[in-house]
């Protein structure tokens, strides 16, 4: 198995570095210039009739693990693009849940957290182009909405699942048996998709990054079914106070609890300096959002009899 592995990073070609398409990577494996980007379509057609083949080369070094190998190789057909030498810390760094680093000598940022933050925002502009494109005719409101409900941690962590990222990931194997069942939680496979976007951004560009988001998108949502979702229960609780002439909803953090890396936070919500529901999250805004669902269900109760 490893010397099949091997095989497909042995004497791996470099990038081109003609004036159309450089793609120099730096000592943190990402590129310093930009690809040359290709015009926009709508269509897959171009990954879907194209089978992938891994390449039959790469200079690679004894250091790395033949587990940190087959993570490579597999992560690699993922993503329909070849991994050089140079950016195999980047994308297993993607990979890295945090339990790593109080276990093994990582430093803090060696973990996916770092890569987490920028893959949010490569992500939002990814798929404010594919809606901006998709809903010509659709106004600002619409598409914020639905950018929202793609982007959103439940979302995202549904591609996770599809894609099979939380089996590509590396954990701590000191993880106590509640720890080890977070590992399929919504929080963790959202925060290793963006993780995994940023990467591709800084490694491979942004057309490349682009691709992939869309494919996955395209394959495995049902983006009309998600437009149509409900689950801004914040504006929801608004809308029905205002067209009860009720004041508007105050949201206090009762509790905070968990590491820094694991917060949980207790949210309530007030009407009329009275809790109308209470509920926990990784975020507050997720806290808010389970709040606002309890405040709505029992204000319509009270209204209904």
């Amino acid at each position: 198995m490893i010397q099949k592995i091997k095989r497909l990073f042995v004497n791996q070609p470099e990038p081109s570095r003609d004036a159309a398409n450089v793609n120099s990577v730096n000592n943190e494996g990402y590129t310093d210039t930009a690809v040359k980007k290709e015009p926009f379509s709508s269509s897959t057609s171009e990954i879907s009739s194209n089978v992938f083949v891994a390449p039959d080369s790469a200079s690679i070094e004894d250091d790395l693990k033949p587990a940190e190998l087959e993570r490579l190789v597999r992560l690699q057909e993922l993503i329909q693009n070849p991994i050089n030498p140079k950016e195999r810390n980047l994308f297993l760094r993607a990979l890295r849940h945090r339990s790593l680093v109080d276990v093994k000598n990582y430093r803090s940022h060696e973990s996916y957290e770092r890569l987490e933050f920028l893959g949010d925002a490569v992500l939002e502009l990814i798929v404010s182009e594919m809606l901006y494109r998709m809903y010509p005719q659709e106004n600002e409101g619409f598409l914020t909405k639905l950018r929202a409900k793609i982007v959103r941690g439940k979302t995202l962590a549904e591609l996770a699942e599809k894609l099979k990222l939380y089996e590509l990931a590396e954990f701590s194997d000191s993880l106590s048996s509640r720890q080890q069942k977070r590992i399929h939680s919504t929080s963790i496979l959202a925060d290793l998709f963006e993780s995994l976007v940023a990467a591709l951004y800084l490694a491979k560009g942004f057309e490349t990054t682009h691709i992939f988001v869309r494919t996955a998108v395209e394959k495995h949502l049902d983006i009309e079914n998600i437009s149509k979702r409900v689950d801004n229960y914040k504006s929801l609780l608004m809308e029905h106070l205002q067209a009860n002439q009720r004041n508007l909803p105050d949201y206090k953090v009762m509790k905070e609890s968990g590491p820094d890396h694991q917060k949980v936070f207790t949210i309530g919500v007030y009407v009329d300096d009275v809790l109308m529901g209470q509920a926990s999250g990784k975020s507050k805004k997720e806290a808010e959002q389970r709040a606002a669902s309890q405040a709505l269900n029992q204000l319509k109760g009270d209204t209904d009899r």
